[in-house]
């Protein structure tokens, strides 16, 4: 594995990119390489390259093959909120609240994600946090589905990698394609996503990779004050797919018939910090905040993606309500062990 490593740090370097022919010997390669200095010197290079929409959509197409699905609820479609993490800026972990209130609004949610590789919190450790069970097999996650119209998939358990690889992420200090594929290999194939990106450049390159694989309604989405999620501030950018093409648009707080949040949303400088956050949105201490804005605003964006809104300021609507009168914090407490809630 250590000379395949070489090989394709070297084509890297020289400029060339990864295509369809490559993935399936280069993710081997990958999982099975011992030694971390090998894997931080190709990663190291592949960063410097750039990573392409055709790189991304052959490594998601690998992922895709290799990875422990789970079945949808009677047929019924499945939508998800992620972000790929490692943008400059560092909020809480927004999408997880707002997949809790898109739930309890009545869409079927399969949460796809994994413990922080460039950040303080990633969606596992602030499910931790929160005391959510996560689901560790395929059957247990389409129980989840069918009885809380709502499952977290942590990635460890349907995408089978190695600690090492892992290790390597964590040591980095910059995003890598797992952050670019893996939250286009969620383990329920979702027909509707809202992905949040760190720049507009990688929300491009996801979109376009989403396009070449086929078969789904999403926004890829980067905010002009370096979020990965829509933004209550500024206008965020978004890259529409669907069995059209891709179609680049903007969007403002404006759109959603509120004002513009006054300040950013605090950072959470960890997971315990991330999940009071979350509870305190849920629990509606946070009205008209920004973190109360930002997650209302993705949770109404991605029932919009879903069909179940005719414009963004109703799907608003949808999702403060469902806030307002309990049902979000219900669906926590319908999930959680948590017993101050």
């Amino acid at each position: 594995m250590a000379n395949e490593l070489k090989f394709f740090t070297k084509k890297l370097q020289l400029g060339s990119r990864i295509g369809y022919e490559d993935a399936d010997r280069l993710f081997k390669a990958l999982i099975e390489e011992k030694e971390e200095d090998l894997l931080t010197a190709f990663f190291t290079a592949w960063n410097a390259k750039g990573i392409d929409a055709t790189e991304i959509a052959a490594f998601a197409s690998v992922m895709r093959k290799r990875m422990i699905r789970v079945e949808a609820p009677n047929g019924k479609p499945v939508a998800d909120i992620v972000g790929t993490g490692g943008s400059s800026k560092k909020t809480f972990n927004v999408s997880t609240a707002a997949a809790i209130v898109a739930a309890s609004a009545g869409v079927v949610i399969a949460k796809h994600g994994n413990r922080a590789a460039t950040g303080k919190s990633g969606s596992v450790d602030v499910l931790e946090s929160l005391k959510i069970n996560l689901p560790r097999s395929a059957p247990d996650a389409t129980k989840d589905l069918n009885n809380h119209s709502l499952a977290f998939l942590a990635a460890p358990y349907f995408h089978r990698l190695s600690p090492t690889l892992a290790n390597v992420r964590r040591s980095l200090g910059f995003p890598t394609i797992f952050n670019c594929v893996g939250p286009i290999c969620n383990p329920a194939s979702p027909r509707f996503q809202l992905i949040g990106a760190r720049n507009r450049e990688t929300a491009e390159s996801i979109a376009l990779a989403l396009f070449q694989l086929g078969g789904i309604s999403a926004w890829v989405v980067n905010s002009g004050d370096a979020y990965d999620e829509i933004s209550a501030v500024e206008p965020s950018d978004v890259f529409e797919v669907s069995a059209n093409g891709v179609n680049r648009f903007s969007i403002s707080p404006r759109d959603f018939a509120i004002l513009p949040a006054e300040t950013f949303p605090p950072t959470a400088e960890g997971p315990q910090e991330s999940a009071e956050l979350i509870i305190s949105v849920l629990r509606c201490q946070k009205p008209e905040t920004a973190e109360e804005k930002l997650v209302l605003m993705n949770c109404a964006s991605l029932i919009f993606i879903t069909g179940n809104a005719g414009s963004l300021a109703e799907a608003y609507k949808i999702a403060e309500k469902a806030l307002r009168s309990g049902a979000a914090l219900n669906k926590l407490r319908e999930i959680s062990s948590r017993t101050d809630l």
